[in-house]
């Protein structure tokens, strides 16, 4: 089973995006749901999903409490990072010229051997991140 990282673009392309590669997004979700693969993702994905519905697109609490509750379930993995792991942290963080929330989608990628699925042009540009038309 092909197993990747996801990051907050892909999924908020799943939830309120309508451009063309929505239809590749709908199939990665078919291919988590029927367990073809396996995402994974840090714990604060979903923070990052109710901060930008609420902030960026206006959805009202009850709305994004309905996304959240429908995300949980479609079976990402969601992996927290260790105090421990800190020091990885900045080494991705600066390695690969990354924010810190960006860096830990990093790390999580090469502490895995994996590849993140973004539309993040700095994690692409890292070398981390792949095109979700490069997974199909």
């Amino acid at each position: 089973m092909a197993k990747f990282v996801v990051d907050s673009s892909v999924i908020l392309d799943w939830i309120v995006f309508g451009d063309d590669d929505k239809m590749l997004v709908h199939k990665l979700i078919e291919q988590l749901i029927s367990k073809e693969i396996e995402l994974v993702a840090p714990g604060f994905l979903i923070v990052e999903i109710i901060n930008v519905l609420k902030w960026k697109y206006s959805y009202s609490q009850k709305k994004i409490e309905f996304v959240i509750r429908h995300l949980e379930q479609i079976g990402i993995v969601f992996v927290e990072l260790g105090r421990e792991d800190w020091s990885g942290l900045l080494e991705a963080e600066y390695k690969h010229n990354l924010t810190s929330y960006d860096a830990h989608y990093a790390l999580m990628a090469e502490n895995g051997g994996l590849k993140v699925i973004t539309r993040d042009k700095d994690l692409l540009k890292s070398g981390v991140g792949i095109k979700i038309e490069d997974v199909f």
